[in-house]
């Protein structure tokens, strides 16, 4: 349905800082991944069925748990039970993460600061896709 390559669920409150996305999707591009929103989909589609599906065609899924939106944290859970790779952000201190959440890679990052976010994504989709790529049975 999605894939024309490799795919990465990005997984955004609608209030997540403006240029947030657009910068992920630049980290993503560079590593071959197509990022894809939910808020991606066309008005009239079936939401929870083409949500589920991107999340089993993702290889990676980039989450902001910032505010505990209620979305996002299906979406991550929803990931988790699948096995994917989840990397978490979150602009609030980790002690007030849900504490299930703790266990995960989490990346805190001030708003006005996408840059941090963009590095960070870069070094975790290094080892992430390194990972993968060493793991592929022959």
């Amino acid at each position: 349905m999605f894939r024309e390559g490799r795919l990465a669920f990005l997984a955004l409150p609608a209030n997540a800082p403006k240029d947030l996305a657009s910068s992920m999707k630049t980290v993503l591009e560079s590593h071959g991944l197509q990022a894809f929103q939910p808020s991606d989909l066309d008005a009239g589609t079936n939401l929870v069925d083409s949500i589920q599906s991107a999340l089993r065609e993702s290889d990676v899924v980039i989450a902001d748990i910032t505010g505990k939106n209620s979305n996002v944290l299906f979406e991550v859970g929803l990931a988790i039970g699948l096995r994917k790779p989840v990397l978490l952000l979150s602009q609030g201190p980790l002690d007030e993460l849900p504490s299930d959440l703790r266990a995960y890679q989490v990346a805190s990052y001030s708003p006005d600061d996408s840059s941090t976010v963009s590095r960070y994504l870069a070094l975790w989709l290094r080892d992430v896709l390194t990972q993968k790529s060493s793991s592929v049975a022959y």
